[in-house]
């Protein structure tokens, strides 16, 4: 097969599988994204990108808490790996655990102060990788058509879907 050429990159023909070498090319732009945003986060918070992402939806509720079920399965976590983030996050003073009010038997995560401080800190750093990696090296046009994808495969893509699909 004879590559297709557009103005400013040389691509390969899609396969008749329809996969070609998307994979590889999209693990490895988010393996590099998550690399510099790791990078950045630790000079600017001392936290992770998963830490980051914990503390960013706690912030987000209205009252700062989430039940640890729906933070798991809104972060697409295992339990164990979003106990032993909560754990860390609770040592440093970033969150609290709670029982829940509602049933007292499960617990909830609470961002604390110090947790949204080191958002507000991070904040700048995370938001200026994602301008340069994203915003600078993709014209309108291709960031539409990437947010249209990655938004379709996102709300096709469950964790029982996944599951399955690795299992084949």
């Amino acid at each position: 097969m004879i590559p297709m050429k557009d103005a400013e990159t040389e691509l390969t023909p899609l396969e008749e599988d329809c996969t070609g070498d998307v994979d590889r090319m999209l693990f490895e732009a988010v393996g590099r994204l998550r690399l510099a945003l790791e990078s950045g986060l630790k000079d600017q918070g001392n936290i992770n990108l998963t830490e980051y992402n914990v503390l960013l939806h706690l912030a987000e509720q209205e009252d700062g808490s989430m039940r640890l079920g729906d933070l798991a399965r809104t972060l697409i976590f295992s339990p164990s790996r979003l106990s032993y983030q909560i754990r860390s996050l609770e040592k440093r003073g970033l969150l609290e655990r709670q029982r829940s009010a509602e049933d007292g038997r499960g617990a909830h995560a609470v961002i604390t102060d110090a947790g949204r401080q080191v958002l507000r800190d991070c904040e700048q750093t995370y938001s200026r990788v994602v301008s340069i990696l994203l915003c600078e090296l993709v014209n309108k046009e291709e960031a539409r058509v990437l947010h249209r994808v990655l938004k379709r495969l996102n709300q096709s893509l469950s964790i029982n879907t996944l599951t399955s699909l690795a299992r084949l």
